[in-house]
């Protein structure tokens, strides 16, 4: 006669060492699972409740409600991803039994947090830089804006620059104030050009003669320019006055999907 532990997540058998994966949240937001552990054995299953090892960033919140499980007999545990902060979660859990061959019992559980706040980075916030001779502009995102003049070639630039991003995919959304009254004075070919760690840039054509819309962040307007998959921490976006009129630059915000 001997014990038979075996464990199931999601109404499935995990063997020892396989994997438990939380997938992703939102901080905030935790996790929760449950882990059904049975005795398929013909013999007393003893568990050992208070040595039970969890990794960093989980906790148990429930169970196991019994110690010794007879034949045939279940009962479960719930681990949760706790959500506190952003970051990948991953480490051992190990349920000690009297199992001759299964002591203890591991899953290796995995997990992502991720912040849901939206990155933007201002004119004159950390993270922006500027070339060449741009205008300051009252009214915008945070009170204020800059502006340029059009030049063929494209001699200004403003850059924005979000350094340490967890992976994942990001809509870019961009925002701009008009010059004056006159929007026909804008340009209507704003060059925007994002760039990733490790891939080539991809561009877009922005039109400035006509005021932002498709996103709204804390009452401003933004416009949504292209969508990036994140894998190296990097993401810039820059814009010239390689225009067909006036360029403004203001802020970028970052959504991740």
């Amino acid at each position: 006669m001997s014990q038979e532990i075996v464990l199931e997540v999601d109404g499935l058998e995990v063997a020892s060492g396989g994997a438990m994966d939380f997938g992703m949240t939102n901080t905030g937001t935790p996790v929760a699972k449950t882990v059904v552990i049975r005795n398929d054995g013909d013999a007393q299953l003893l568990l050992d409740p208070g040595a039970i090892s969890v990794p960093a960033g989980y906790t148990i919140v429930e169970g196991p409600a019994h110690a010794v499980l007879d034949p045939g007999v279940s009962t479960f545990i719930v681990l949760e991803l706790a959500a506190d902060s952003q970051g990948n979660y991953s480490g051992d859990f190990a349920l000690p039994n009297d199992d001759a061959d299964e002591n203890p019992y591991v899953l290796r559980l995995s997990g992502v947090v991720v912040d849901p706040s939206p990155l933007q980075i201002d004119d004159g916030s950390p993270g922006f830089s500027s070339t060449g001779a741009w205008n300051m502009l009252a009214g915008g995102n945070d009170g204020d804006s800059l502006w340029t003049n059009p030049h063929p070639v494209g001699t200004h630039t403003a850059t924005w620059t979000f350094q340490g991003l967890p992976d994942g995919v990001y809509d870019v959304y961009v925002t701009w104030k008009i010059v004056g009254a006159q929007s026909s004075l804008m340009a209507s070919n704003a060059l925007y050009t994002v760039t990733l760690d490790g891939s080539g840039p991809v561009t877009a054509l922005v039109n400035q003669r006509v005021p932002p819309s498709g996103g709204l962040f804390e009452g401003v307007p933004f416009k949504k320019i292209v969508r990036r998959t994140v894998t190296n921490g990097n993401l810039s976006v820059q814009l010239t006055n390689k225009a067909n009129g006036r360029v403004s630059a203001d802020a970028v915000q970052l959504v991740r999907i």
